[in-house]
């Protein structure tokens, strides 16, 4: 079985000591943010259809996004997020095993990565 389950706005940028794993479409999403950065706010409201404040939000997303970052900062999609259905899963308390299930079982759709696994 595969469940699949939706970003989260909020983030939780605090840090657990894991090995992470490359996104499978890291690629794709550097082109995506080079051409996203040559949109001005108003092209990326209205192509995303967002509100002003998200828009500014994925904005500044788009012009901070390093395409080759460092260890610093990185987090695991399944411990970055910290929306409803985060708080339910509760990453952090995951052991080792737990997390290895959730690697090969679960997936994070990200706009932007496309799909992601919970150590990407």
């Amino acid at each position: 079985m595969l469940v699949v389950i939706s970003p989260a706005k909020r983030l939780d940028w605090s840090m657990r000591d894991l090995a992470m794993t490359a996104p499978d479409f890291q690629d794709d999403a550097v082109r995506l943010v080079k051409t996203a950065r040559n949109l001005t706010l108003g092209d990326l409201r209205g192509l995303m259809d967002l509100s002003e404040d998200l828009a500014k939000l994925n904005y500044d997303r788009f012009r901070d996004f390093a395409a080759d970052p460092q260890a610093k900062d990185l987090r695991p999609a399944a411990l970055a997020f910290a929306g409803d259905t985060y708080q339910g899963l509760e990453a952090t308390s995951l052991d080792p095993d737990e997390l290895d299930y959730a690697q090969d079982h679960l997936r994070i759709l990200s706009g932007l990565s496309g799909v992601l696994r919970p150590l990407d």
